[in-house]
């Protein structure tokens, strides 16, 4: 009986009823001007009414309640269906499937996010996300690498990488080009940056892909030339003209100056001529591996990178080359697709000097000297790193700790070594907090100086029992913090 009178009660049509009920006897005893029973009417009817949107305010705490769940990824959630009244029922199948629905586009959302998280970290582009506070919202593992971070959740993290980065990276806006130098650990990075915008749930968003074109500047150097030359060595060959000839062999000196590989195609196209006249077949042929040189650059030079990376580099591939080498190839196969791919080669066993013989290659295309020096160094265990200061690759002939190179920069005649050694001592006193400290301390007397407080006699007095002071932080006898508070104390 109890159970009956429960499902009754939970019916709207009997909470309704009920109201109206109260409502006509309320009417009808204003009417017989009875008003002990309208008042008791009335009371009544406030009561049902109150029942009634109680019945309303369990089901919206069951839409609530479901809408936590599913924002806190609880798929468990499941209001029952059997054993309650029809009203009830109908309501909790429609929260139900409403919470699948939700549950399942919220799933798919999840799974496309990874898609494409995964396909960035794909791309050799680094993407980078920024709202306007500077906050990462999205970043791909290029990203990372190209500016030398593990963990990168706001641009204020690129003040330890290069301070004029973190402004440029801090200001830029939609539709900027920025090209810009800096140094980390993977040595010198020429960086270009684009900048778009998008707005995502009305909040601004800037978009920055990053390229590191320190290969590309030396790719865009080159390719254009091979296409022309390849172009005016065409022409010569359908008409003899004299001045494609010319302007060809131009730019193949051009290029033999900057890599001796370079220096073959010079070397064949010079030899095809003689007293006797045009060699047609050396001549067809050039004309051909010209052709195919300026396609494949491109691919060989990415080809070579990778093998660099995976083999002979020190860093990350180890000191044996050998076992490298093994591990990346499967008879004469690379296991991967992106790394060079070793061919027969024209080679010879013959004297080279007096008392020594020695294979000698007799190349007829840049790829076979490339092939060559490759395996050379796999066979004599060379390994390679890359140079802090230009970012160039460069053979560890010398002490393995090496880390720059022996080229002579653009714009003096100190080399690599020289330079990079001293940026990065300059780059470490910059880091330094003791010294931080000192230099800030030191600017602001040396200003007094100008000011007409002190004078010189007395800066330099306080200099040089700073230094003293500074040492005794550097080899750890006093701390940082005992160092700070002298410097606030000292005077003059």
């Amino acid at each position: 009986m109890k159970i009956h009178l429960k499902l009754l009660t939970e019916r709207y049509w009997f909470r309704l009823g009920l109201s109206l009920c109260f409502a006509i006897t309320a009417a009808l005893s204003y009417a017989d001007r009875d008003f002990i029973w309208m008042g008791l009417s009335l009371c009544l009817l406030l009561f049902s009414i109150w029942w009634q949107l109680s019945l309303y305010r369990i089901h919206t705490k069951r839409v609530l309640f479901m809408i936590d769940a599913l924002e806190n990824n609880d798929s468990a959630i499941h209001f029952p269906e059997e054993q309650i009244m029809p009203e009830t029922r109908e309501v909790n199948r429609a929260l139900n499937r409403v919470g699948r629905i939700l549950y399942n586009v919220k799933s798919e959302t999840v799974q496309q996010e990874k898609y494409y998280e995964l396909i960035m970290d794909c791309v050799n582009t680094g993407v980078l996300v920024l709202n306007e506070n500077g906050a990462v919202y999205q970043k791909n593992n290029e990203a990372l690498r190209l500016l030398g971070l593990n963990v990168f959740t706001h641009i204020r993290q690129l003040n330890k990488v290069d301070i004029q980065l973190m402004k440029k990276i801090e200001f830029c806006r939609p539709g900027d080009k920025i090209q810009t130098i800096f140094n980390n650990e993977r040595g010198t990075i020429n960086l270009s940056i684009r900048v778009s915008g998008i707005t995502v749930r009305e909040e601004q968003l800037r978009i920055l892909a990053f390229n590191d074109i320190n290969s590309e500047l030396d790719e865009k150097e080159i390719t254009p030339m091979l296409e022309r030359i390849s172009v005016n060595w065409e022409r010569f060959v359908e008409s003899r003209a004299r001045e494609a000839y010319t302007a060809a062999m131009v730019e193949l000196g051009v290029l033999a100056e900057k890599h001796i590989y370079l220096r073959l195609l010079y070397t064949r196209s010079f030899g095809c001529f003689s007293v006797n006249g045009y060699d047609q077949a050396e001549i067809q042929a050039i004309a051909l591996d010209l052709k195919e040189f300026a396609k494949q650059f491109s691919e060989t030079r990415k080809q070579v990178e990778k093998f660099l990376e995976c083999v002979l580099d020190v860093d990350s591939a180890g000191r044996e080359p050998q076992k490298q080498a093994a591990k990346n190839y499967h008879h004469d196969q690379p296991r991967d697709p992106e790394l060079f791919r070793f061919e027969p080669i024209p080679l010879s066993f013959e004297p080279v000097e007096p008392g020594r013989c020695a294979p000698v290659l007799y190349s007829s295309a840049v790829r076979d000297m490339i092939d060559y020096s490759l395996r050379s160094c796999v066979e004599r265990g060379v390994t390679v790193r890359r140079c802090k200061n230009c970012g160039r690759w460069f053979p560890q002939t010398g002490r393995v700790s090496a880390e720059y190179c022996e080229r002579p920069v653009k714009y003096g005649e100190q080399r690599c070594r020289e330079i990079g050694a001293f940026r990065q001592w300059t780059k470490k006193q910059t880091d330094d907090p003791i010294f931080k400290a000192y230099r800030k301390e030191y600017k602001k007397r040396f200003a007094w100086i100008k000011a007409g407080r002190i004078t010189d006699e007395q800066f330099y007095a306080w200099s040089e029992h700073a230094r003293e002071e500074k040492k005794k932080c550097d080899r750890e006898i006093i701390s940082l913090e005992e160092f700070q508070q002298w410097l606030r104390d000292s005077k003059t």
